[in-house]
């Protein structure tokens, strides 16, 4: 059977006073802040972003001086690292001497500083 085609429109008005347009104001924009605050506060509790952040603002704010102190640090290492290079290599030929005059090889020297059982945390000293 077909639908019978309407005869009467009928017009449907809703209206609100001053008291409940507020209300609808209120809860438009309460929903309209938890839509904004949701995926905000999500990028705020993931690790990897919040250090993002944190990392983007500060290297807005101290990125000069901190790139100027990584820069001294790095250079301090590497001039730490020549120097403790340059002292063990004018050592070994001592230590290597020293041990042939002893009959003892530069290996079993190396072996009572670190000893083969050596392990991290299991340690207590010289064996």
């Amino acid at each position: 059977m077909a639908k019978e085609k309407a005869d009467k429109v009928h017009v449907h008005r809703i209206e609100f006073q001053q008291k409940e347009r507020e209300l609808l104001e209120t809860a438009m924009t309460a929903y309209s802040v938890n839509r904004v605050s949701t995926p905000i506060i999500a990028l705020l509790s993931d690790v990897s972003a919040m250090s993002l952040l944190v990392a983007g603002y500060v290297s807005y704010k101290y990125g000069e001086a901190g790139l100027e102190f990584l820069k001294d640090k790095y250079e301090d290492t590497v001039e730490l690292y020549n120097d403790a290079y340059t002292i063990t290599k004018s050592v070994t030929p001592i230590i290597a001497d020293s041990a042939n005059i002893l009959g003892v090889s530069v290996l079993d020297i190396f072996n009572l500083i670190v000893p083969d059982s050596f392990e991290i945390g299991k340690y207590d000293g010289l064996v």
